[in-house]
């Protein structure tokens, strides 16, 4: 008796209907794109802000420590600190209603 009890018919059309209808609600229902967009944008500009100074900041150790003139040095620097502030910048601004109008 125990097998049977565990065996189980394929589900019918009209409860994969219903799944379907159910799946499909739920991801418009919780999932807004439009809603999301700026929170999605945020934590990817956070992210590339975030990798973009590590790396950046490896860049500088390699740069000290392989005896990279000062100018070399200076204008990575230079063009690190641009970067870094673009990401931020757009970061910031992904954070406000309406960044996406823009």
């Amino acid at each position: 008796m125990e097998p049977e009890r565990r065996r189980r018919s394929a589900p019918t059309a009209v409860r994969h209907h219903r799944l379907a209808v159910y799946l499909a609600a739920a991801y418009t229902q919780v999932l807004s794109p439009s809603a999301a967009a700026g929170d999605y944008a945020r934590e990817v500009l956070d992210e590339a802000y975030r990798r973009a100074f590590r790396d950046n900041g490896i860049r500088m150790q390699q740069l000290a420590g392989c005896g990279a003139e000062r100018e070399l040095i200076t204008e990575r620097f230079t063009a690190i600190r641009d970067e870094l502030a673009d990401l931020w910048r757009r970061a910031e601004a992904a954070a406000k209603p309406g960044w996406l109008q823009s």
